[in-house]
């Protein structure tokens, strides 16, 4: 499947507007991710690579976290001040059928049920979400 970079810009925009507001419905805190860590935090994912997760209302779809890649370089050269994480999180199908795009809510074994969009990325099962939790100060807040 090829993706134009049109599109990839749009999933871009599409994740970051999706992902303001991290949050996890009924979350089950795993000992490996730091108690504060919320779903859509990078420390959380670190914490999962090689580890699996359950696409929920897909019976049988196993996917592994094979990477997570910060990319908070993106906001540093932003004039904006702000805060928050920029991250590319890269799995790989283990059993069950092909995903499609779009977002896929995810039964990972730290953070309870988070839902990410999923694209599909290069020959086989190889799928990636990029989160972006990266909001802008407000004015009040930069005094």
């Amino acid at each position: 499947m090829v993706v134009s970079r049109r599109a990839a810009l749009l999933h871009g925009a599409v994740l970051g507007t999706a992902f303001v507001a991290p949050c996890a419905f009924g979350a089950r805190r795993a000992a490996a991710v730091p108690a504060r860590a919320p779903a859509y935090s990078l420390a959380a994912w670190k914490a999962l690579v090689g580890s699996t997760v359950r696409v929920t209302g897909r019976p049988g779809s196993v996917l592994r976290v094979t990477e997570v890649r910060d990319r908070s370089d993106v906001t540093r050269g932003n004039r904006v001040p702000g805060r928050g994480e920029v991250f590319v999180i890269r799995l790989t199908g283990q059993s069950g059928p092909a995903l499609d795009e779009g977002v896929h809510p995810l039964e990972a074994p730290a953070l309870g049920a988070p839902a990410l969009f999923l694209s599909p990325v290069g020959p086989g099962p190889h799928y990636q979400a990029v989160v972006n939790t990266w909001l802008p100060d407000t004015a009040a807040e930069r005094r």
